[in-house]
């Protein structure tokens, strides 16, 4: 048309009614894909996607209630790799490591071992049960199929602790939440916050706190406090395991 008009084979009414009848399509068009892309939109926010392959193992909302925005919906469980999660004392704790192995027993499947791994080993006790948390790792064999809830028998070979001091275990007194022990120094007890391995019999492994030789107070050790004036009735020197 803008050449028909520039040739003046169509009036200026024509070409001014074409132009406004193209400019009021074209706002049509881009009203038209707005509107398209906001109902993709809508579509998306209406569609959930997991985050993983997995089992729905519990669903919060049926078909027509209305979910909030930040609200579960399903619980999803990923049940090829199954995570155990178990309690360790402090004297055993200390022998285990990362990727260590581990094997399980589960009661559904009996004469059955499953093997796993370490995968983590909390630097801090459970202060409910006294115990640091363990995970261990494993994958879920097809044809042994594990369940999440599922409770496991673990078996862990603790590694050997060797060049430590050992001492009674009556030797021991509470402090608070810590053990302590007394040392003689110097004609004094001198008291040590110890921390502690493995126990064999009435003898525990002290990781930290004490040296080779050194004497510690194992008789009335509960009647003296750190710079106490003591002397020495009978003296053994701490061996290392």
């Amino acid at each position: 048309n803008q050449k028909l008009h520039k040739t003046g084979d169509i009036s200026d009414y024509i070409f001014e009614n074409s132009r406004l009848q193209l400019a009021s399509a074209d706002a049509a068009l881009q009203q038209a894909r707005a509107a398209r892309d906001l109902a993709r939109k809508r579509l998306d926010d209406a569609t959930l996607r997991a985050p993983f392959d997995g089992r729905i193992a519990a669903k919060q909302f049926d078909l027509g209630n209305t979910a909030a925005p930040g609200v579960p919906v399903v619980t999803l469980v990923d049940i090829r790799r199954l995570k155990v999660k178990i309690g360790v004392s402090e004297q055993d704790v200390v022998r285990l490591r990362k990727n260590q192995p581990a094997s399980l027993q589960i009661d559904a499947y009996p004469g059955h071992t499953f093997q796993g791994r370490i995968s983590a080993i909390a630097p801090d006790a459970d202060m409910r049960t006294r115990t640091f948390p363990v995970e261990i790792v494993l994958t879920n064999p097809a044809e042994y199929p594990l369940r999440a809830g599922m409770v496991a028998k673990v078996r862990v070979q603790l590694s050997q602790i060797k060049g430590v001091p050992m001492i009674p275990t009556s030797s021991l007194v509470q402090s608070a939440q810590t053990r302590v022990a007394f040392v003689v120094r110097n004609g004094k007890a001198e008291k040590r916050t110890l921390k502690l391995g493995p126990q064999k019999g009435n003898r525990i492994a002290v990781l930290q706190g004490l040296q080779p030789g050194e004497k510690v107070i194992v008789l009335g050790q509960d009647r003296v406090s750190d710079g106490s004036q003591v002397k020495i009735v009978q003296e053994n020197k701490l061996l290392p395991q």
